[in-house]
């Protein structure tokens, strides 16, 4: 008998239990046929259930139900009970669903931000350029609040119409990508992916509040100035000498290129920090999102690295190993028994499994927090480095271990921390059969784990265990390789999703903000053209600043992509999923080396624009 926390049908269904041979099956070859009460007898000649749903009512104590369903079922076949948390099914989507709600929180936000440094060095041009048009509107009375909210139309307008290119590129792009995928791994009928009207009125109004935020900052010191002041052309701006410039030494051997470039930087800090700000924010992006998919690929290796074994026999409840009648072919084989239990801490109760094998088990491997291995021993328990973290558990500690199964009458029992190990995917306390035995409790081995001696003896062996009526399932290599991917399947397209976006941004920062340093400095480009400057010096000059500012951007981006990958990693790991916490330095070199291709992408681009400078035009702006 089975309790399951959902409503189960109102036409009761016969579920005929074909031979299960792998751990999950695929939804696309494999399935329950439901057949209605009155054709069972019809086919099996008589009408019986051996599995009844239960859906307990709102507040009712979970446990104190399994244990009332049990007593009143003493008289009948009564086998065993599974709550819905600890179905493989249920944990998998749980465990899914826990790390895309932390991204789907995070991604919009930090590109929100980006979005708010583009639209400011926009607005920041755009005021510039019409500073005359301002200080017209000023004289003529014209209140600062009025103009502004007429140049805050810009950012509500570009808010407006990108979020609707957005929700309508999602309708027609994203949601059947997340569809597809979702539907590789999974078999929902009712689930439908759809935008709401809330939706896309969200993005709508948090673009538009962004894009105002911008528009206020870059546009109010303009209004402040007197409207005779802000009619006439903006004055140049006053610079100090600068720290290299008081080294003579040093400051002699510098190209004037160079210099050019210095000058211009910190002439425009303002600007420069904000260019700076949007390569940084695009940089941490783009290492954060290639970190957590370098640890997700690390999670599903490991799958295969812990498990030597060929084949993983799981029997029937109250089955009987006998290992002596076991085929030939068979290099070496372990029993062990995985017990329900919770993990007691103070009032925390963590649903978990107690994993008992023999000490010299060679097909299960184990390692420490430094990935060393390591072996189980007589005089403890092995914990998960997921439920120590979580709960402050260190070596030495005891811990409190509460046994559900209902043969097993609740028995808490208090173990000995002796080893913490790495168990990225379904973590598992460990122990020795002696030391569970040291309680009192009998060691019922439920599982097999097989080793074959060559890879033409493994599928005689396979057979030898199909054949087997005591046998519930049977997993092999390739289960543990679909067990894997299943892990990358389920979260690699957002991340996917989130480091095309990044990169997208980030390109469109570059750009945006190259393209207004032009702009604002067409005068002084132009002088160099009429002062015989080369085209290729010209580009070269661009070029330079952009790099220089693109490695500074990177130099500060390091530190902080660090601590934000913690963060991501800390809110996607539980005590039921431990993700590595160590960022790759080969992460950061590609992350570091795109920022730079974008930037040289970007550069390339502006080309144009530098030629198409007309030298009069500029030279006479402000006249």
């Amino acid at each position: 008998m089975t309790r399951k926390w959902h409503s189960p049908s109102a036409a009761w269904a016969k579920m005929w239990n074909m031979p299960k041979k792998n751990e999950t099956q695929d939804h696309k070859t494999a399935g329950f046929a439901y057949v209605a009460e009155a054709g069972v007898p019809r086919i099996a000649g008589s009408l019986y259930y051996n599995e009844v749903l239960i859906d307990a009512e709102e507040g009712y104590g979970i446990d104190r139900l399994g244990q009332n369903v049990e007593a009143h079922s003493q008289k009948l076949s009564y086998v065993s009970q599974i709550s819905k948390e600890r179905t493989f099914n249920y944990s998998q989507v749980q465990q899914t669903v826990h790390n895309n709600k932390l991204m789907s929180k995070v991604i919009p936000l930090v590109f929100f931000i980006i979005e708010a440094i583009i639209l400011f060095l926009a607005m920041s041009r755009i005021i510039d350029s019409q500073r005359n048009q301002v200080g017209i509107m000023k004289a003529l009375g014209v209140k600062n609040s009025s103009i502004m909210l007429h140049y805050m139309g810009f950012p509500v307008l570009v808010g407006i119409i990108g979020s609707i290119l957005g929700c309508a590129a999602a309708a027609i792009l994203f949601i059947p990508m997340i569809e597809a995928s979702n539907a590789r791994s999974y078999s929902l009928p009712s689930i439908e992916f759809s935008l709401s009207s809330f939706s896309v009125i969200l993005p709508i109004l948090f673009s538009s509040a962004f894009g105002m935020l911008a528009c206020y900052l870059s546009g109010i010191g303009i209004l402040r100035e007197h409207a005779a002041q802000a009619m006439r052309p903006k004055p140049p701006k006053k610079m100090k000498k600068l720290l290299i410039e008081r080294l003579p030494v040093i400051w002699r051997r510098i190209s004037y290129s160079n210099k050019l470039i210095l000058r211009n930087i910190f002439l425009h800090k303002q600007k420069a920090i904000a260019s700076s700000a949007g390569v940084v924010v695009s940089t941490v992006l783009l290492i954060t999102a290639f970190g957590t998919q370098t640890s997700l690929q690390r999670v599903a290796d490991q799958i295969e690295e812990v498990n030597a074994y060929d084949l993983k026999v799981e029997y029937k409840r109250g089955a009987e190993l006998k290992k002596a009648e076991m085929p030939t072919g068979i290099e070496s084989s372990y029993d062990l028994s995985a017990f329900p239990v919770k993990f007691v801490k103070g009032d925390d109760h963590e649903n978990a499994t107690l994993t008992v094998t023999e000490k010299d088990n060679a097909l299960i491997q184990f390692f420490d927090e430094n990935d060393r291995p390591m072996r189980l021993v007589d005089s403890g328990v092995l914990v998960p480095k997921s439920y120590a973290d979580h709960y402050k558990v260190a070596i030495g500690d005891t811990i409190r271990i509460q046994f559900t199964d209902p043969s097993l009458a609740n028995k808490t029992v208090d173990m000995k921390v002796v080893q913490i190990s790495n168990q990225y995917s379904n973590p598992s306390f460990f122990c020795s059969i002696a030391y569970l035995k040291s309680f009192g409790i009998d060691y019922n081995p439920t599982s097999m784990l097989v080793k074959a001696g060559s890879a033409a003896d493994l599928a005689g062996v396979r057979q030898f265990f199909e054949q087997d009526r005591q046998v519930d399932t049977i997993a092999d290599k390739d289960d543990l390789k679909e067990s894997a991917q299943f892990i990358l399947k389920q979260n690699s397209f957002i991340f996917i999703l989130f480091i095309i976006s990044a990169v997208i941004l980030s390109f469109g920062a570059i750009y945006t903000i190259s393209s207004i340093n032009i702009y604002e400095r067409n005068r002084e480009l132009a002088t160099l053209k009429v002062l015989g400057y080369q085209k290729r010096n010209i580009n070269r000059l661009i070029f330079s600043e952009n790099m220089i500012l693109t490695t500074f951007a990177v130099m500060i981006a390091l530190p902080i992509s660090g601590y934000m990958y913690s963060i991501i990693i800390e809110a996607l790991s539980s005590t039921h999923q431990q993700i590595p916490d160590q960022l790759n330095r080969v992460v950061m070199l590609v992350s570091a080396f795109l920022a730079f291709l974008l930037t040289t992408l970007s550069s390339l681009l502006l080309r144009r624009k530098v030629a198409r400078i007309n030298m009069i035009e500029s030279l006479k702006s402000i006249e």
